[in-house]
């Protein structure tokens, strides 16, 4: 398959609130649901190596088209995506990219 759109979410934690970010994704699954979406080919959510306060996180998200990305925002997982965010996460910065 081929992707249209690549985004980079970049993530600013709150203060001491990565860990429980990361639980929280693991616990109600949303990059295991999201995987399984039509047209999407990549969701996955890093560590960046550089990350000297601890509050970073980078997702990379590999969409076939904008109607993949309409459909997701869509899902209950992403509901609940924006939920733990709002109580972990203190700034989005998204990259749009088109390969």
């Amino acid at each position: 398959m081929e992707y249209a759109v690549i985004l980079l979410v970049h993530y600013t934690c709150k203060p001491n609130c990565r860990d429980a970010f990361l639980k929280c994704w693991d616990e109600r699954g949303i990059g295991a649901k999201t995987q399984t979406e039509p047209g999407c080919g990549r969701f996955e959510l890093f560590i960046p190596r550089d990350d000297g306060e601890g509050n970073r996180l980078l997702l990379v998200e590999y969409w076939k088209d904008a109607e993949a990305i309409s459909r997701h925002k869509t899902q209950e997982h992403y509901r609940i995506l924006q939920e733990i965010k709002g109580e972990f996460i203190e700034n989005t910065v998204i990259n749009m990219l088109h390969p």
